[in-house]
């Protein structure tokens, strides 16, 4: 049996992982669709201000630079994420 502690962090991490997730699957199609662009904004998995932060981190801590965004008249959240070509291909 489970104390309560862990499960309230498994879920956290489980709703968390979700959304990085969705976020990643939009990352995928906007490079499959252009391949050489190097800057990409993501608003899948960006809920709320924090997740959209969460996000960013674990972007930023696997090497792709992530600053979150926010705008619109209704508060609206995206990451801008840039990660350069590796070498060979940049111009």
């Amino acid at each position: 049996m489970s104390n309560l502690a862990d499960i309230i962090y498994n879920t956290r991490e489980e709703t968390i992982t979700a959304f990085y997730n969705g976020a990643i699957e939009q990352i995928k199609n906007l490079v499959a669709t252009n391949p050489f662009q190097t800057t990409f904004t993501i608003t899948a998995g960006c809920v709320s201000h924090e997740m959209t932060t969460e996000i960013a981190k674990r972007f930023n801590m696997g090497g792709v630079k992530a600053i979150v965004q926010q705008g619109g008249m209704v508060t609206a959240y995206s990451i801008l994420t840039t990660c350069p070509l590796l070498g060979g291909y940049e111009e």
